[in-house]
């Protein structure tokens, strides 16, 4: 079974919270879906207190019991800040991983080196524009839940714009990965 564990993150980008309230998150939600086997997930992102917001990623039975994290990013969340991802395995009786995350609103894809086979290409999506006009604090972020066989590993991830501008490229940290640019870009 899994459990998607995060590493703590840049002091300025985000930290995360390694257990799943999965069931009890609250805000609205942000980006859904389904795996490729039909298995549903969700993204929703709260801001209880106006220093942090919350972004909780869950998936639904067929999962298994519990399955998600959260991740917490500063408010307002800082310049430098370009994505926060992880990695999950064994999600679901199916065999697939995913990787989840949260990135700045000018990411328009990332592009992830996996150990084997060919690269994951993501592209984040924004809120929907009737959440993003009630709760202005989303309007800089995007969000993604990427499935792919499992297996493979993510190794390098590298976010651009949408003139395909590197804003960043980072090494997995054991399934994990946390992006800022540098105080000058």
């Amino acid at each position: 079974m899994v459990l998607t564990a995060i590493l703590a993150i840049g002091a300025m980008s985000a930290g995360t919270a390694g257990a799943c309230a999965c069931g009890e998150s609250r805000g609205p939600v942000v980006a859904n879906g389904l795996s490729p086997n039909g298995v549903p997930w969700k993204v929703r992102a709260s801001r209880p207190v106006h220093s942090e917001i919350i972004v909780s990623f869950e998936m639904e039975p067929p999962a298994y019991y519990d399955v998600g994290y959260d991740t917490t990013l500063s408010s307002p969340v800082p310049k430098s800040f370009v994505f926060t991802a992880d990695t999950g395995e064994d999600l679901d009786p199916y065999p697939e991983s995913d990787l989840s995350g949260v990135t700045d609103r000018r990411v328009r894809t990332l592009s992830v080196k996996m150990s084997a086979g060919q690269p994951l290409v993501i592209q984040p999506r924004l809120a929907p524009a009737s959440i993003r006009t009630r709760f202005k604090w989303l309007r800089g972020l995007r969000f993604f839940d990427q499935f792919y066989a499992a297996g493979p590993l993510p190794e390098v991830a590298t976010a651009s714009d949408a003139s395909g501008h590197q804003l960043a490229r980072i090494k997995s940290n054991r399934g994990s990965f946390a992006a800022e640019t540098r105080p000058s870009d």
